[in-house]
């Protein structure tokens, strides 16, 4: 079976792929991928979230829209080590706000850029020694059905709970929270940290959106820009390059060609770097370079004055 993706982008089940097709189209992604399985019935998400939502912290909350003020997105991807000027310069604008994902919190303290926010999801004990560097300035915006473990590595710093909807796997949990809480703090969107992260900044009423080290893809072998903890294996063709990715990783780049169908033309998305999705969104005009040259290009003089 063929599934047709936003954007003319292909995904094929893995025994009917094959090698990349001679002389396939420039604006198809030639994508394969093992099944996902059925994360809803993970026993541990469920188990997480029903301690989780009992310890009374504050909920993600609605906020006033902040047109002009970037959100930006940090992801621990390669890239990420190349862009940090980029990033210092765009943080520098009015209203700038750095949210990023996981362990990429500590990588960019390490490099001065303290964030306003950090989202942490992972369900498993194993990941919670991402904070070494845990500040008071800090906000940690925790799912509900992140490890308990990583909550109690951050008591007495300043956390906020939300709820990742369609992972959440316990009808009767999220029934009881929404009589209790209504839909507060409920962020639906892509199944990786970084594309989630889009979400809450929604919340926070930002509309302009540049992303950071969010690559989904390896370079030379390596998974992210301060270590390698994961192996790649999974060949990807798109537009005219073969990028070497794994499966959750080729997921987050489905979920952002879908970001682009469902919220390119009503919210700016500019991303950053290089690999498999920063070449998505060279596709779709998005990159940073197309950005900035559109946007010195603005503030030249007119040919005919």
């Amino acid at each position: 079976m063929t599934i047709r993706l936003p954007g003319g982008f292909v995904l094929e089940e893995p025994e009917k792929a094959g090698p990349v097709p001679p002389g396939l189209p420039s604006s198809f992604l030639h994508l394969t991928l093992p099944p996902a399985g059925d994360r809803k019935a993970d026993p541990m998400i469920v188990a997480n979230t029903a301690i989780n939502v009992k310890r009374g912290l504050p909920i993600l909350q609605l906020e006033n829209y902040k047109p002009r003020a970037p959100a930006i997105i940090v992801g621990g991807g390669p890239s990420l080590a190349d862009t940090l000027d980029e990033l210092r310069a765009i943080a520098a604008e009015p209203g700038a706000c750095i949210i990023c994902a996981n362990d990429s919190h500590d990588f960019l303290i390490a490099n001065g850029i303290v964030p306003w926010g950090c989202v942490f999801w992972e369900i498993q004990s194993s990941f919670a020694n991402f904070f070494e560097n845990a500040r008071d300035d800090v906000t940690y915006l925790l799912s509900a059905f992140a490890h308990p473990s990583a909550f109690e590595k951050l008591a007495g710093k300043k956390i906020v709970i939300f709820f990742a909807t369609q992972f959440v796997g316990d009808e009767k949990i999220i029934a009881d929270y929404m009589r209790e809480h209504g839909k507060q703090g409920m962020i639906g969107g892509a199944a990786t940290a970084p594309l989630r992260a889009v979400g809450i900044m929604l919340c926070k009423g930002h509309l302009r959106f540049h992303l950071f080290g969010v690559d989904s893809s390896f370079r030379d072998g390596q998974s992210h820009a301060y270590y390698n903890r994961e192996k790649a294996g999974l060949p990807i063709w798109c537009a005219g390059r073969m990028f070497d990715t794994n499966w959750y990783l080729a997921k987050q780049a489905e979920n952002f060609t879908e970001y682009m169908k469902n919220y390119g033309d009503r919210y700016e998305f500019v991303v950053h770097g290089d690999g498999l999705i920063p070449h998505i969104a060279r596709q779709h005009g998005r990159h940073f370079d197309q950005w900035k040259a559109a946007k010195e290009a603005r503030c030249s003089p007119s040919l005919a004055s």
